[in-house]
């Protein structure tokens, strides 16, 4: 993640967080050695900046501790965890994440064990399957965006409601 988006441009620090702490700890990890690294981490950054962060569990551990800074999300830090687990639609802000293709992930990984079964040879280790579109919610202005949209929609038919609509 880091060498593409270096290779596009795109200014990028990495923060290692180490084994996931588990939510029902999140205050708690604040107040650790990594909780308190994470904090500075997210204190250093300039603003606006986004944070991509591997697990949906470590996404909700960044919007804590955003809270603990006063920073606005997503004005001041924009959020995005992977997996989209179901912690991502019910934590406030709601979390944007990208969803694991599992269905396809085990897809392939069954093609691959047929074709070994069947004497075929691997010609890579490594198999890229696409990645699924992010589901937009608050933590980077996913419904900020949709409200919009719901307000152009209505001053549309404030508009043209005696009109007549199509």
């Amino acid at each position: 993640f880091l060498r593409r988006a270096r290779q596009r441009g795109i200014m990028t620090r990495a923060f290692d967080i180490g084994s996931d702490p588990g939510l029902e700890r999140v205050d708690r990890f604040l107040r650790t050695g990594r909780g308190r690294r994470l904090l500075s981490f997210l204190r250093e950054l300039p603003r606006p900046a986004a944070l991509w962060c591997q697990e949906d569990a470590l996404a909700v551990l960044a919007l804590a501790a955003t809270r603990q800074l006063g920073l606005h999300v997503p004005e001041d830090l924009a959020v995005l965890g992977m997996c989209d687990y179901g912690i991502a639609s019910c934590c406030s802000p709601s979390l944007s994440s990208i969803p694991q293709p599992g269905e396809l992930v085990g897809y392939e990984a069954l093609r691959l064990l047929d074709g070994l079964l069947h004497g075929r040879r691997l010609r890579r280790c490594l198999v890229e399957l696409p990645s699924p579109a992010p589901i937009c919610r608050e933590s980077t202005g996913g419904t900020l965006l949709a409200d919009q949209q719901l307000q152009r929609i209505r001053d549309l038919i404030a508009e043209r409601a005696c009109q007549g609509l199509r």
